[in-house]
């Protein structure tokens, strides 16, 4: 019964957190590439995106799928789990959708403009918390310990965002701004829960402090109902952002670009509240070990006493701000045998948690005018076992296209910590000059 117990806190933590496939990062048949690099080369004359959608879950200390598979011991996965956790590990999970994005070109001159929705879940796991419920507190005796001390961020804002793009010689310069909406906040300001455990008391100080704007009581349907990516108007929450990139062609064949993206901010006015508590207290422990089964009496009196004590009270809010997730990438792209690119990478992205930081590689491959395809291997935060794949069809005008970073994770769902794909389909018409370089390369080629 513990076991189970302790499974639903974890994997309940695990339903909660738009980050791009990093794959996606240099595709650049497709136009929608330019939300990610705003100084990416421009093949199309007009774009017209609908639905383009992705999602990104990463769970960092341990494989969701082992607690169902029929050859793993739920005990076993807890114990390794909460063992190997530390105040670092965290869930997150991440939701954008693209409902609109239009991208034309003038000349040298490349416009966009587009609407977007994301929704983010980032989840420190209280490392203590769980290790007291499944080993019990003889570990702590005679210490004092934050049982919490984890960072909760959720966010879920529109945006409206206008762009462009200038070609000067061999230099790309692009940028974006973004008109936010800001729907739902969640953040925790302060998590501090101090407990002594003594042969004669358990002493509990806390400082704890959550800020919210929004109405929570759906957000679980909310992160997965579509309809709620068309959230129309002002919440009265705004915030600002922008995208600044830039590209430079040393010669036909070898480009650099570097990128800094989601630089800003909202402000939360409205429907704000404050969770809150400080003090100190004192109160009988019990000696507990949630690993046995027989400990259903101790399991329910020390959850029922913990939370007693820490006596979480509810009041009117005030208004705070919280950063946008900002991201710094540098691209190197070299073109070869018949307009096939290898393409590297680093990106830093730093979140109110962690820095996460990635680099790889991409190898694209243009089939036809209308088929491409790409490969990839990516090292996302020290996990190396990220292999990615995707495809670009076109048909009449209609794109459709497909990425992720973890095609293995698909096809081996039992060793997945984390997976993320994009999709979506476009109506695209690509430039005449585009095309006609392409043929003169491939006369070159024949001669």
């Amino acid at each position: 019964m513990k076991r189970f117990l302790i499974a639903l806190i974890i994997l309940l933590s695990a339903g909660l957190y738009g980050q791009v496939p990093y794959s996606f990062y240099t595709f650049y048949p497709v136009a929608h590439t330019q939300i990610v690099n705003p100084a990416a080369p421009v093949n199309e004359k007009f774009t017209l995106g609908f639905i383009n959608t992705g999602m990104m879950i990463e769970n960092t200390p341990f494989r969701p799928m082992e607690f169902f598979l029929k050859t793993s011991n739920v005990n076993d996965v807890l114990r390794n789990s909460i063992s190997g956790m530390d105040n670092s590990d965290y869930l997150n999970l991440d939701v954008r959708t693209d409902l609109l994005f239009l991208g034309f070109k003038i000349g040298k001159l490349y416009l966009s403009g587009g609407v977007y929705n994301q929704k983010s879940v980032l989840f420190g796991y209280p490392h203590n918390l769980l290790s007291l419920l499944y080993f019990g507190n003889a570990q702590f005796q005679n210490q004092n310990v934050n049982l919490l001390g984890n960072t909760i961020d959720i966010t879920d804002y529109s945006a409206i965002h206008v762009g462009g793009q200038i070609k000067i010689k061999s230099l790309s310069i692009g940028g974006r701004i973004k008109l936010i909406n800001g729907i739902q906040s969640f953040k925790t300001e302060s998590t501090t829960a101090q407990v002594g455990f003594y042969d004669t008391a358990w002493t509990l100080s806390t400082d704890i402090l959550i800020r919210s704007s929004g109405d929570f009581s759906d957000f679980a349907d909310r992160m997965i109902d579509y309809r709620t990516h068309l959230t129309p108007g002002s919440t009265g929450n705004r915030g600002f952002a922008f995208d600044i990139a830039a590209s430079y062609d040393f010669n036909d064949k070898l480009r650099v670009s570097a990128v800094m993206a989601d630089i800003g901010s909202i402000k939360w006015n409205e429907q704000l509240k404050e969770y809150y508590s400080n003090g100190n207290v004192h109160f009988n422990g019990l000696n507990i070990n949630l690993a046995e089964d027989e400990q259903v009496d101790s399991f329910d009196e020390i959850i029922d006493s913990i939370n007693s004590a820490l006596n979480i009270q509810e009041r009117a809010g005030e208004s705070y701000t919280t950063s946008l997730s900002a991201r710094y990438s540098i691209f190197v792209d070299y073109k070869f045998f018949k307009n096939q690119r290898l393409s590297a990478f680093a990106d830093l992205r730093k979140t109110s948690i962690t820095n996460m930081l990635a680099f790889g590689a991409q190898y694209h491959m243009p089939i036809t005018r209308w088929l491409s395809f790409m490969g990839s291997y990516t090292v996302i935060n020290n996990n190396f076992s990220n292999f990615g794949a995707g495809f670009m069809f076109k048909f009449l005008g209609v794109q459709i296209y497909g990425v992720t970073d973890q095609i293995n994770a698909i096809l081996n769902p039992e060793r997945l910590n984390a997976i993320n794909f994009r999709m979506g389909i476009n109506i695209s018409f690509a430039n005449p000059e585009y095309y006609k370089r392409k043929s003169s390369t491939k006369n070159e080629l024949k001669n």
